[in-house]
């Protein structure tokens, strides 16, 4: 069943997606809502581009894709609507089968009893099977708990001469079989196998998206990817590289708000995204957006807002393992190095022309790739199962130039290549019985004219010079919004241009409404210039909290790991205390058996006077020494593994950075 080809099982995956559209009070859904309703519904897990591409290959006029939103045609809502679910009809069948029987048994518990026997005929052997399939009297073997009385009533419901009742069976032996090609049985011993020592360092872009920082729908997908990596047992981590991107990257996205901004009041952000539908907003900016909104926060508090945006990464990162790597920009390697750098450089850029390339992050790539190359080298790993080390990132170029460069097994993987892998191998439930009975409750089963496309960057920064009033500014978007064809935004001239004439025309509106409004404009070149003064105090001191932060959990990590480094490799030590605890076992008896003074003399005089006899002494001796010896090593062990272990380690790190955060906030005068 598992090498059927991929559009087979896309068909089935779409039943499940019609069916939750279906069900969902919503009209549409996103795919990411698909996804958790699936899982909760039917208990079962998938990737949203397992999704995504199943609904594109084999839901065509069934589901319409409509702005990243999913809903099913009126045709075939309404052809759902006209089919009962297949536990609704199997329970018709069993109330029919004991009016003709006669008998006087429970319909819903004989229900319970049907599913877990067509259960167990597709999870043990080909007879049993085939008997279901004719309809024959069934031997149950002992595996199958059920009563006499029972395993007669499943015979004979089986057995039961009802042409309709028997085309209804062959229906949910078909939906066995969907069931069995969608969910793979899970393989926990084969799991543990693939997966075990695999070691996944985390990009930047995956920790942001961790965060939230990246949509809603990556943050869904990379926990999901996450979740399963923790359950399988695979390492995840993060570099000293990666912790200093991440940083880098918060400070300079603040100086772009700072930007579009003009340390004014933000605008809404649905407002920008209606100027141009196919360029996407900024996630900074959204999350600053919503957070100066809250009543508590003031726009303008950079910060605030930086320290806000630390603490989202803290709470991702304390739960991943932390690598301090070498920089090798410094060093014998430089020229390779730099070599490398440029290469991707250029390939990011012939690729994606339009977009900017950080030299910094440039450089955290190439660093990172270095360090699991040479993570490899130690190991002699040669296929995808043996090497152990991957660089997981979101960036797809980053991952086609790492294959062009580095041939053979991939360094750098996306997110959702890993979560099918593990979905493949792990199962995609934990109750396979439950799923099982869920998915059973199945029913049978604009053109786009040319738009004026507008920068809203460049906008914003326009009439962010025209005026501070966020409301002003908002009517001059709405003003845009609804008559652009009134405007153009071919060159910066033009934004300028329309500019100035969507703001005359909102400022001649507003005259009727507010007076006072012309005489607060005419302050506000005053006012810019004096927040002019206060910038470079700013920049300076977010510059400082980001050095404190990043140097505060380094350090923090570093005496965690100090703490337990010694600890770390204490297997030999144990089998030493093992092997020591023998050696006094056998030496202890020798003396006490060839009654060698001074130890057997002193071991008698210990012993209960009671004991009179030689052997009862021995086994006296014996029982205390087996005490002991095993006692003694198991504690001593159990120490030594915990003071050793990851869990301790993550313990510290929490306690270390939270005593540092404390002691400066203390410092600062912060109770």
């Amino acid at each position: 069943m598992e090498d059927q080809a991929p559009t087979t099982i896309d068909k089935y995956i779409c039943r499940l997606v019609e069916s939750v559209l279906y069900d969902s009070p919503k009209s549409s859904l996103t795919i990411t809502e698909i996804c958790d309703n699936i899982e909760s519904n039917f208990n079962l897990q998938f990737d949203v581009l397992e999704i995504e591409n199943a609904v594109k290959r084999k839901a065509r006029n069934r589901i319409i894709i409509d702005n990243k939103t999913y809903r099913l045609t009126v045709k075939t809502r309404d052809l759902l609507k006209k089919q009962p679910d297949m536990l609704s009809v199997l329970k018709k069948y069993i109330v029919d089968y004991r009016k003709h029987i006669n008998a006087n048994f429970d319909e819903n518990d004989f229900l319970e009893l049907i599913l877990k026997y067509l259960y167990y005929c597709f999870n043990s052997n080909i007879n049993n099977f085939m008997s279901l399939l004719q309809h024959q009297n069934n031997i149950i073997l002992d595996t199958f708990s059920a009563s006499n009385y029972e395993v007669e009533l499943i015979n004979g419901f089986i057995s039961w001469d009802n042409d309709e009742k028997n085309k209804f069976l062959y229906s949910m032996i078909s939906f066995s079989y969907e069931y069995c090609m969608l969910a793979t049985k899970k393989d926990s011993l084969l799991s543990q196998k693939i997966f075990k020592g695999k070691k996944f360092i985390l990009d930047a872009n995956i920790i942001f998206r961790m965060a939230g920082i990246n949509k809603d729908e990556r943050q869904y997908v990379t926990n999901s990817f996450i979740k399963k990596c923790k359950e399988v047992g695979i390492e995840l981590c993060y570099t000293s590289e990666t912790l200093s991107e991440l940083y880098r990257v918060i400070n300079g996205q603040i100086k772009y708000i700072k930007y579009i901004t003009q340390n004014q009041e933000p605008v809404n952000y649905s407002l920008i995204q209606q100027l141009n539908s196919s360029e996407e907003i900024n996630d900074f900016y959204e999350i600053y957006y919503k957070w100066s909104c809250q009543p508590q926060n003031k726009y303008n508090d950079y910060i605030s807002f930086q320290q806000y945006l630390f603490r989202m990464i803290q709470d991702v990162i304390s739960d991943i393992a932390y690598l301090e790597i070498p920089n090798y920009s410094v060093g014998y390697n430089i020229e390779s190095f730099d070599k490398k750098t440029e290469s991707l450089k250029k390939y990011k850029l012939q690729k994606r022309p339009q977009k900017m390339v950080s030299a910094e992050s440039l450089q955290t790539d190439i660093n990172n790739i270095l360090y699991t190359l040479s993570l490899r080298k130690k190991n002699y790993g040669q296929s995808l199962w043996q090497i152990k080390e991957f660089i997981v990132s979101a960036d797809q170029l980053l991952t086609n130039w790492a294959k062009e460069v580095f041939p053979g097994v991939p360094i750098v993987v996306i997110p959702s290549v890993w979560l099918s892998i593990i979905l493949r191998f792990s199962g995609r439930t934990a109750d396979d019985y439950k799923s099982y009975c869920l998915f059973l409750s199945l029913r049978q089963h604009r053109t786009e004219d040319d738009e004026i496309n507008i920068n809203p960057v460049i906008l914003l920064s326009t009439i962010s010079q025209k005026t501070i009033d966020k409301k002003v500014k908002e009517k001059i978007i709405l003003e845009i919004i609804n008559n652009k064809e009134e405007y153009t935004f071919n060159t910066k001239e033009d934004y300028t241009i329309s500019a100035d004439k969507a703001f005359d025309k909102v400022l001649f509106e507003l005259k009727a409404e507010n007076a006072q409004i012309i005489e607060t404009l005419k302050f506000e070149m005053n006012n810019q210039i004096r927040q002019k003064t206060k910038e470079n105090d700013i920049e300076k001191e977010l510059k400082a909290k980001q050095t404190q932060e990043e140097l505060l959990i380094k350090i923090s990590k570093k005496r965690a790991s100090d703490k337990v480094a010694c600890f770390e490799n204490a297997t030999p030590l144990i089998y030493i205390l093992w092997g020591l605890s023998v050696f006094l076992w056998i030496m202890v008896s020798l003396m006490f058996l060839y009654q060698i003074n001074p130890i057997y003399n002193f071991i008698v005089s210990i012993l209960p006077p009671s004991l009179d006899s030689l052997s009862l002494k021995w086994d006296f001796v014996k029982w205390i020494l087996t005490i002991l010896t095993g006692a003694i090593p198991a504690v001593l062990g159990g120490v030594l593994k915990y003071l050793g272990s990851s869990g301790r380690r993550d313990k510290l790190y929490k306690k270390y950075y939270n005593e540092a955060k404390k002691a400066i906030a203390e410092n600062n005068g912060v109770k």
